[in-house]
């Protein structure tokens, strides 16, 4: 992906595909601690996080997307916007989900199913049709990678927190252009 020197991009656009497009955002300049870049992060630890559940809720101005882990261990994360369509990360096959942006919320070392196979997260997909959350799902649980994309009514604004007791990462998209 082509990047962009930081300033040179029109208020908070955001490049997404491959060739990179530049897709507008909103209006002015997004609030410090909100982004539409590419964002990563360390692990809190060594060690296989496993992905227990995925909670949706709206709040006011934004969408929270709740990632919950067993134990001690918040896997890496990045975070970034991609082409419609996304792609299941085994077979390649496009996973069709609704709205104009994706967010891919890739986690590693992660796994979000038991050593017999079974699924942890009670499920895979969810249509919320919040304001700005129109639908997730599970694109990859393989090799150690587990990867979830948003689909948004459209790219905008997001921040992510850290919360404890239990070990969870939430991701806040922005409401509106």
């Amino acid at each position: 992906q082509a990047v962009r020197p930081p300033g040179d991009e029109p208020g908070d656009s955001v490049l997404v595909g491959d060739p990179p497009t530049l897709v507008a955002g909103p209006l002015g300049r997004l609030p410090a601690d909100w982004t539409v870049r590419t964002t990563s992060a360390a692990p809190s630890r060594e060690g296989m996080a496993a992905l227990r559940a995925v909670r949706t809720g709206a709040h006011d101005g934004f969408d929270r997307v709740v990632f919950e882990f067993d134990g001690d261990v918040l896997p890496a994360v990045h975070i970034e916007y991609v082409d419609q369509p996304p792609r299941a990360c085994g077979s390649g096959a496009p996973v069709s989900l609704e709205g104009d942006g994706w967010l891919a919320v890739r986690f590693e070392p992660a796994r979000a199913h038991t050593e017999a196979g079974e699924a942890t997260p009670p499920q895979r997909r969810e249509t919320p049709a919040l304001p700005a959350l129109r639908e997730w799902a599970l694109t990859c649980d393989f090799e150690a990678e587990v990867t979830t994309v948003l689909g948004l009514t459209a790219p905008a604004g997001y921040q992510t927190t850290v919360l404890h007791a239990p070990l969870r990462l939430a991701v806040d998209v922005r409401h509106g252009r």
